[in-house]
């Protein structure tokens, strides 16, 4: 049943169910010919040295998915960063492995390169992610009413987890502004990053100006 197995898995099951069937299938045509594999050794050596080099490519692309169907380091469903490259694996087929990005883009990256490149799955064990939003205000705001404000916005969010309990820090004091860091964790299989940060980002700036609390711009030299 499919609830007894995750979804890698029934892809590892789907893929040597597969070829070893056509193997399979393969040897008992061959049998039913009455058609002796001895017949076939030389042109079978020719054969493979040619497809050898001109599949070269193609089999270190096949051997590579192999390896990553077996070795579990990534499977279907996980948040990875291949490279230069992060998405959702959404397939690991034969030949290449496919990511889902942000903006539903899809990424198709040779199962070779992904062998050869570092690897960071963000998932692997679980899918729990600590996030950090930091926030000044001026000098002169009430340090009890910015910390009760914070509070507020993590604990009516969607997308912040109620367990790992979130943390607020009042973090340095700057030139011209306190800051304020909040710490929390979302769920990378339900929640992205970036639509968490923006979400709890705006959340605070309309809390903030609600309650005629200030946000001091940093004027920059020019140049």
């Amino acid at each position: 049943k499919r609830g007894m197995m995750s979804e890698h898995n029934m892809l590892l099951v789907q893929k040597l169910i597969y070829y070893v069937g056509f193997a399979a299938a393969m040897l008992m045509s061959l049998w039913s010919l009455r058609i002796p594999l001895t017949a076939f050794a030389f042109l079978g050596g020719a054969l493979a040295i040619a497809l050898g080099l001109g599949t070269q490519k193609i089999m270190g692309d096949f051997f590579s998915g192999v390896l990553l169907l077996f070795q579990g380091k990534i499977k279907v469903g996980d948040d990875v960063i291949i490279g230069e490259e992060r998405g959702i694996v959404q397939e690991i087929t034969i030949q290449n492995t496919i990511l889902r990005c942000q903006e539903s883009k899809t990424l198709v990256i040779p199962n070779s390169k992904v062998q050869d490149s570092p690897i960071i799955n963000l998932t692997i064990g679980d899918s729990i992610l600590r996030m950090e939003v930091t926030t000044r205000v001026a000098y002169d705001t009430d340090v009890a009413l910015v910390k009760q404000i914070l509070a507020s916005v993590l604990e009516n969010n969607k997308h912040v987890l109620k367990k790992p309990h979130y943390r607020i820090f009042f973090e340095s004091f700057g030139n011209i502004s306190i800051e304020f860091t909040v710490q929390f964790f979302i769920d990378l299989r339900k929640s992205l990053e970036r639509e968490t940060a923006s979400s709890i980002r705006t959340e605070i700036l309309a809390k903030f100006e609600e309650a005629g609390i200030e946000i001091p711009l940093i004027n920059y030299p020019e140049a």
